[in-house]
């Protein structure tokens, strides 16, 4: 009987546990530079990649900080805007 009531509380605490987000929450860090030393702004968005904060910020370079939210695995990279989107460059730094 203790089992039973220990596998049923079991059960019952992991069932309670909100599930965990998936997708990815970012940083923008905006630079004016291809150089990344004019700091113009940054904006960040959260799990579900809806912007949170420094939403009306943009420059045509920026650094990126993605963090995956279910295995919070964390990618870094540089990219340019090209006019009509953003494209991966090296980071200078």
């Amino acid at each position: 009987m203790r089992k039973s009531i220990a596998f049923v509380a079991a059960v019952l605490f992991f069932v309670s546990m909100p599930a965990q987000a998936s997708g990815q929450m970012r940083v923008y860090d905006y630079y004016s530079d291809s150089s990344f030393t004019q700091y113009v702004g940054t904006a960040y968005t959260n799990c579900s990649l809806i912007c949170v904060s420094g939403c009306s910020t943009f420059a045509n370079y920026r650094y990126v900080e993605s963090e995956n939210c279910s295995t919070g695995i964390i990618t870094r990279y540089c990219q340019q805007w090209n006019g009509t989107g953003w494209g991966n460059m090296s980071c200078p730094f």
